[in-house]
């Protein structure tokens, strides 16, 4: 959905039986879009969890999970107008979600979420 007056577009989708509102954003010079995963509240109090988040960067290079400014856990990803095309926006765009995808296949079972 495109919201009127603004450089943002909602999508949502259906994870692994959950659904995710990715907003998308573009400025000038960079479009970005995030997804949130937790409420801050939900995030479990275990070093291992940030340790299992970390590990994922390490694999997935094209998105990035994250902390807003109320506490919640997101995933994001980001890049410049300049190098976007159709090809590099989908793959930002699927790597997003499968992001989200591995975060309730192979992070969230361990903490019981």
């Amino acid at each position: 959905y495109k919201v009127e007056d603004e450089d943002l577009i909602i999508s949502l989708w259906e994870i692994e039986g959950k659904e995710h509102l990715v907003l998308i954003v573009a400025t000038e010079r960079m479009v970005g879009m995030r997804s949130k995963l937790l409420d801050s509240k939900d995030i479990p109090n275990d070093p291992q969890f940030f340790i299992d988040l970390m590990r994922t960067h390490y694999l997935v290079s094209n998105a990035r999970y994250d902390i807003d400014g109320n506490g919640n856990l997101g995933v994001s990803a980001s890049a410049p107008v300049e190098a976007l095309n159709y090809d590099s926006f989908r793959t930002w765009f699927i790597a997003l979600l499968q992001t989200i995808e591995q975060f309730w296949k192979d992070i969230a079972p361990k903490y019981g979420l």
